[in-house]
């Protein structure tokens, strides 16, 4: 089975482990770390293109790519009315990573970021 980049795919789960935090506080919280590179260097911009590119990844793994464009097209309306980053990192919380204890859609073991992430069970 083919996997996401590590990067699109710590991306992806740093938005589903995020917990109390905003998506983009999460993001760049996991992009400073994985980069080695200060927090401040990551704006508002740069974070909607890392989401934008790690959606692209996705959508080239996911089983069912339409359900995601179709549910992002849907939160931009009412009674959603998210922005677009809101809506895709919502999007993305629901995106499934295992089947049966197997990884799907491209997603890596959780394990690959434990310097990263805790897992939640």
């Amino acid at each position: 089975m083919a996997v996401m980049s590590k990067m699109n795919c710590g991306v992806l789960y740093s938005i589903k482990l995020k917990g109390e935090l905003t998506s983009q506080t999460a993001i760049t919280n996991f992009m400073s770390k994985y980069t080695d590179t200060p927090y401040e260097y990551y704006n508002s911009y740069m974070i909607e293109q890392i989401v934008s590119n790690a959606i692209a990844e996705l959508l080239d793994h996911v089983k069912h790519p339409s359900f995601i464009w179709h549910e992002y097209q849907e939160r931009l309306h009412f009674p959603w009315n998210m922005n677009s980053f809101d809506a895709m990192c919502s999007i993305l919380c629901e995106v499934q990573v295992k089947e049966n204890d197997e990884y799907i859609n491209g997603f890596r073991p959780i394990e690959e970021y434990s310097e990263f992430f805790k897992e939640k069970n």
